[in-house]
């Protein structure tokens, strides 16, 4: 059983999944997790959305000071944010323009990602919210209590209330859950995530042979860490991680690599020290067109988008 991943919402969650192809490959890693700093130069702001209530800004709540819950791009580099506060899905072009926005339905809405480039989708503990450019419509989803915390662009990837992983397609613009066996990246490719004893456990099933890596964290200083975790598989098979929070020895994690889909693990990468931060600032990693990795932060006086050089991706 893989247990115990956070999914880096503003309330992450556990996820698990259960094995029914066991790797006969295993390989052990450690990986030192570097400590928040200055950013890495291969990250680039691609925009910055203002707070406020006008037609090119985003809400922030006034007492707890938190800006949007979430959004995705779609292929041409638009983006569609959940901007809860303003209750609306705006849309922005890739420069941060305003491109209009749909009404949001009342509802503990959160993260949200991009489904077959047309349909913009954000779940709730038992309800998930579609929308396209005309309208947004809401549906009771069953299973209950389903967080989706992963997508291949055309599926959202997460848990019932007993931790059974789950699909959610949109059809005719409704959204529909069926059960799954494991996470698929871009291309398709098959794999599994999740934490055990302290060890993050990764899965590429469709590898031969199957491998699995058990990855053990580590701080700079070389104390364990379970950092919060979010994660996307891109259009090679290849795996994305955003590490981030603080750890017990003080150091503030803020870091990102690249697993391929033969199970190479890239160094990881010095992130700000703003996607380390709790309750104001909170970071969501997607991927624009399958494999441009982009950071979405909502800090204290605006949100910002970073991507990263697509040529430097190592997966």
């Amino acid at each position: 059983m893989l247990a115990g991943v956070a999914a880096c919402t503003r309330h992450p969650q556990a996820m698990s999944t259960t094995s029914t192809v066991a790797p006969s490959d295993v390989r052990e890693v450690t990986v030192k997790l570097p400590a928040a700093g200055e950013r890495d130069r291969r990250w680039h702001a691609q925009m910055r959305i203002p707070y406020g209530d006008g037609a090119g800004d985003v809400g922030i709540d006034p007492v707890k000071g938190g800006g949007p819950e979430g959004g995705a791009p779609y292929s041409s580099g638009e983006w569609a944010i959940l901007d809860t506060q303003n209750a609306r899905i705006a849309r922005f072009g890739s420069a941060g323009e305003s491109r209009g926005a749909v009404a949001l339905p009342s509802g503990g809405w959160q993260g949200g990602f991009v489904l077959d480039d047309q349909w913009f989708v954000a779940t709730s503990s038992s309800d998930a919210v579609v929308a396209d450019t005309r309208v947004a419509r809401a549906a009771t989803l069953e299973p209950k209590l389903f967080f989706g915390n992963a997508s291949d662009g055309h599926s959202i990837y997460g848990q019932d209330s007993s931790g059974v992983l789950h699909a959610l397609r949109v059809v005719g613009g409704l959204p529909h859950l069926t059960t799954v066996d494991a996470y698929r990246a871009v291309n398709g490719t098959r794999y599994r995530i999740g934490r055990d004893n302290g060890v993050l456990r990764l899965e590429l099933l469709d590898r031969k042979p199957p491998l699995e890596l058990r990855m053990r964290m580590t701080s700079e200083s070389g104390a364990a860490v379970e950092p919060a975790l979010e994660w996307a598989g891109d259009a090679d098979g290849g795996i994305h991680l955003v590490f981030y929070g603080n750890v017990l020895d003080g150091d503030d994690i803020a870091a990102y690599l690249v697993v391929s889909k033969t199970g190479e693990v890239s160094p990881a990468e010095r992130l700000p020290s703003f996607f380390s931060q709790h309750g104001g600032s909170v970071a969501h990693l997607r991927l624009i067109g399958g494999s441009v990795p982009a950071l979405m932060l909502f800090g204290d006086d605006a949100m910002r988008i970073y991507t990263r050089d697509a040529a430097a991706t190592g997966g």
